[in-house]
C-alpha cells in the first residue's frame, strides 16, 4: 500500500514540482496533511462518529400500531371485520424504552467510535506525511541524478569532439586518447 501511495504522490507530484520548484520538503509535508482526498473522508468520517454520540443515548422513535387479530378467512364470516366477536382490531402508538444502563452503552460505543475516527484521521495524516516524504525525496534525488547525467553527456559530448578535432588534425592516435 505504501509502495502504491508513494507512486500517487509521484506521479501527482511531479508535474507540481516543475510547476513550484520552490516547494519545500516541509511544505510538501505539510500540504499531504492537510489536503487530498484520503484526508477529507478521515474528517468526515470523525465528523459523521461525533455526530452519532448524541441520538446513541437518546429514546427511539415512537411507532405506530395498527392490526388486525382473528380476522376469519373462510366460512360466511370471511373478511369480515365487524360479524364475528373474535375480530380484534388495534390502533395505537408504542414506545420502547431500553434501560438506562443499555443507553449508556450505546452512548459509550459511540463515543468509542468517534475516537477510533480521530485516531484513523491520525493515521492518515501520518500515511500521508510518509507518503509525500517519500515522493519528495524520490524526486529529488531523480532530478539530482539527471542533471548529473546530463552534465556527464555534455562532458562526454565535448570529449568526442575534442578527439575528432584531434583525429582529424593528425595529432593523436587511439591509443592515446583513451
Amino acid at each position: 500500500m505504501t509502495r502504491n501511495w508513494l507512486i500517487c504522490i509521484a506521479v501527482g507530484a511531479t508535474p507540481v514540482a516543475h510547476a513550484q520548484s520552490s516547494l519545500s520538503f516541509s511544505d510538501a509535508i505539510e500540504r499531504a496533511a492537510n489536503d487530498g482526498p484520503t484526508i477529507e473522508a478521515q474528517r468526515a468520517s470523525v465528523e459523521a462518529a461525533r455526530r452519532s454520540i448524541g441520538p446513541a443515548g437518546r429514546l427511539p422513535d415512537p411507532q405506530l400500531v395498527l392490526g388486525f387479530n382473528d380476522v376469519p378467512v373462510t366460512g360466511p364470516n370471511a373478511g369480515s371485520l365487524t360479524r364475528d366477536d373474535f375480530t380484534m382490531q388495534r390502533v395505537g402508538i408504542m414506545q420502547d424504552v431500553p434501560n438506562r444502563a443499555e443507553r449508556r452503552a450505546r452512548t459509550a460505543v459511540a463515543t468509542a467510535e468517534a475516537e477510533k475516527a480521530k485516531a484513523g484521521l491520525n493515521v492518515a495524516g501520518l500515511d500521508a506525511r510518509l507518503g509525500a516524504a517519500q515522493a519528495w525525496i524520490a524526486l529529488h534525488f531523480a532530478l539530482r541524478r539527471a542533471a548529473i547525467i546530463d552534465g556527464l553527456e555534455q562532458e562526454a559530448h565535448l570529449r568526442s569532439e575534442a578527439i575528432r578535432g584531434r583525429f582529424g588534425a593528425g595529432g593523436a592516435t587511439l591509443d592515446e586518447t583513451v
